[in-house]
C-alpha cells in the first residue's frame, strides 16, 4: 500500500503540472530537466510527455507508474475489508495514477495490461475451478470499471487528443486493421537491429556497448547488451534478477498472490530492458525490484531464525 501511495502522490504531481500552466512554469523553475524532457514539455512537439520529479521521464517512468498501480489493485485483491469512503478513495487514487500515465509514455499501459492479465486469470479461476466468485475479486473487478469510468468522465478528449492518440496508437491500429503492431515500433525494430555477424561475438560480445567512442546507432537495450556481452553475458548479466523469483518461489505457498505478481514483474524486467537501457540504473523499477528483494530476504532471515529456535539451536 505504501508503494502504491507513493505512485498515487506523484501521480496527481504530474496531473496537476499538465492541467495548471502557472504550477508548471514554477515547478520546473525549481526541478532541473535534460534537453530531451525539457523539449517535450516546452518544446514545439506533437504530444507532451512530463516527469514530474524527476529530470526525465518517458518510457521507464511510465513503467514505474503502472508498476505501483498494479501493486495497488494486487494489495486490494488480497484484503477485502475496505469500507466505502476507503474505496471511493481507492478509486480515485487509481483512476489519477492511471491518467498520469497518458502524459507520461504509452509503455506503462502495456506493463498495466499484463498485470490485469493476471487478475483475471485469477477471478476466473475462483469461477470455473471453485465455482465461486470471491469478495475480494469482484471488488477489484467494480474498482477497474470505477477507475476507468471515473476517469473518461474527469477528461478532456479533445483538448489531449494528441497524447491519447501516440499512447493508444496500437490500439487504434488494431481496430482500424485488425492487425496488433505499432508504426514507431515497428520502424525502430527495422533499423536499430544492429548485431554483431561473426557466431562467436554474437555469443560472447565485443565489449563495444555502443556508448562511447565506437558508437552503435540504436536505442535498444538489446542491441547494447548483446553487442557488449553476446547473448551467454546478456543470460548470465540478467540471472541476477532472478534471486527475487526465487524467494517468491520460496515462500509461494505463503505469499501466493505475490508470487504471480513478482512472476509478471521479472518477465516485464527483461522485456522493458529489451527496449531501453534499464538494467540496474537509478530508475523507479530498479528500485521496486531492491524493495521486494530486501523485504524477501528479510522474511527469509526470520523463517531461518525461527527454525532455528524450533531445534533448539542458539
Amino acid at each position: 500500500s505504501d508503494l502504491f501511495y507513493v505512485g498515487a502522490i506523484h501521480s496527481f504531481l504530474i496531473l496537476s503540472i499538465v492541467f495548471f500552466a502557472d504550477f508548471r512554469e514554477l515547478f520546473y523553475k525549481i526541478i532541473w530537466l535534460t534537453d530531451k524532457q525539457e523539449r517535450y514539455v516546452f518544446g514545439d512537439v506533437f504530444n507532451r510527455r512530463y516527469s514530474g520529479f524527476l529530470d526525465t521521464g518517458f518510457a521507464s517512468l511510465s513503467a514505474t507508474h503502472a508498476t505501483l498501480l498494479s501493486i495497488g489493485f494486487f494489495h486490494f485483491y488480497k484484503f477485502s475489508d475496505f469500507k466505502f469512503t476507503k474505496l471511493i478513495f481507492f478509486v480515485t487514487l487509481s483512476a489519477g495514477s492511471f491518467l498520469s500515465l497518458v502524459f507520461i509514455g504509452r509503455s506503462g499501459f502495456v506493463v498495466l495490461g499484463a498485470y490485469m492479465l493476471i487478475l483475471l486469470y485469477l477471478y476466473f479461476y475462483n469461477i470455473f475451478f471453485h465455482l465461486k466468485v470471491s469478495y475480494s475479486s469482484f471488488k477489484i473487478l467494480m474498482l477497474i470499471v470505477l477507475a476507468v469510468l471515473l476517469t473518461i468522465s474527469m477528461f478532456d478528449f479533445e483538448k489531449y487528443e494528441a497524447e491519447l492518440g501516440a499512447s493508444f496508437n496500437f490500439i487504434m491500429h488494431f481496430i482500424e486493421t485488425g492487425t496488433i503492431s505499432d508504426a514507431s515500433v515497428d520502424s525502430i525494430l527495422k533499423s536499430q537491429l544492429i548485431f554483431p555477424s561473426e557466431p562467436f561475438n554474437l555469443l560472447f560480445g565485443t565489449a563495444n556497448f555502443g556508448r562511447g567512442s565506437m558508437l552503435i546507432h540504436s536505442d535498444l537495450g538489446m542491441v547494447y547488451f548483446i553487442n557488449g556481452m553476446g547473448i551467454i553475458g546478456t543470460l548470465l548479466a540478467f540471472s541476477c534478477y532472478f534471486i527475487l523469483l526465487y524467494y517468491a518461489y520460496l515462500f509461494r505457498k505463503d505469499f501466493k498472490l505475490m508470487f504471480y505478481f513478482i512472476l509478471i514483474f521479472e518477465i516485464l524486467l527483461i522485456i522493458l530492458n529489451f527496449k531501453d537501457l534499464y538494467f540496474l540504473a537509478f530508475s523507479g523499477i530498479t528500485k521496486i525490484f531492491f524493495i521486494l528483494t530486501f523485504i524477501y530476504h528479510f522474511i527469509y532471515l526470520e523463517r531461518f531464525d525461527c527454525n532455528r529456535q524450533k531445534k533448539g539451536l542458539d
